[in-house]
């Protein structure tokens, strides 16, 4: 039996079903697949995912900045970079991000970092004296040897 490659809106499709793509993120690895689709092939199956709403770069773009600002705890700056790596208009980007920090109580920060839960246990002293309990001073061992002659 001869497998026949899949065509550009059926492979387009699949990955759409695994995960969000921004339409120049898709472009490019429609281009890059086995098949070697035709760039008006290609953009024709784009402008057909734009047009029946399963493709669409704003809410990719709102998706990715709750993740990367909620989840990596990404700052403002980084998160535009990466949008814009992903083909996304920067107009785009920078309003998902304004839609996104209007909810916040303050603006997402370019140094973003998740707070350290500071543990107030010692853990030094008490593998210190797990140490000290399992190999006891030698001078032990010596008292233990001795009575055992």
């Amino acid at each position: 039996m001869v497998r026949t490659p899949p065509t550009c809106k059926d492979a387009a499709l699949k990955w759409l079903g695994q995960r969000a793509y921004s339409a120049q993120e898709l472009r490019k690895k429609l281009k890059a697949h086995t098949a070697g689709y035709d760039w008006k092939v290609i953009n024709d199956t784009i402008e057909w995912l734009i047009g029946e709403n399963l493709l669409n770069d704003m809410r990719y773009a709102r998706d990715r900045v709750r993740y990367r600002a909620e989840v990596s705890r990404h700052g403002r700056s980084r998160i535009l970079r990466e949008l814009k790596e992903k083909g996304v208009d920067e107009r785009i980007a920078e309003q998902a991000l304004m839609e996104f920090e209007e909810g916040l109580e303050q603006p997402l920060d370019p140094k973003a970092a998740p707070e350290k839960v500071r543990d107030e246990h010692d853990w030094i002293a008490e593998a210190q004296a797990l140490v000290q309990a399992k190999y006891k001073p030698i001078s032990d061992d010596l008292e233990y040897a001795d009575k055992q002659k």
